[in-house]
């Protein structure tokens, strides 16, 4: 069931994330992986305050090694 949860916060987090602009295969990725509830939670809240993934990024700390 967690699972469960964790892919539907990973999929509300890369929706809103999309609206703002590309994201990144590997960004996608990281997100699809996290399964803590509550770091999802909080990606959600960043992603819709965030004016881009770019502004995402800086605000959660991500590192990837493409922005492309």
């Amino acid at each position: 069931m967690e699972v469960g949860k964790a892919a539907g916060k990973a999929d509300a987090v890369l929706q809103l994330l999309n609206v703002r602009g590309a994201v990144p295969k590997e960004l996608e990725q990281i997100i699809r992986a996290q399964r803590d509830l509550e770091i999802l939670s909080d990606w959600h809240l960043t992603a819709a305050g965030a004016e881009s993934v770019d502004a995402f990024l800086a605000k959660t700390g991500i590192q990837i090694s493409d922005r492309r």
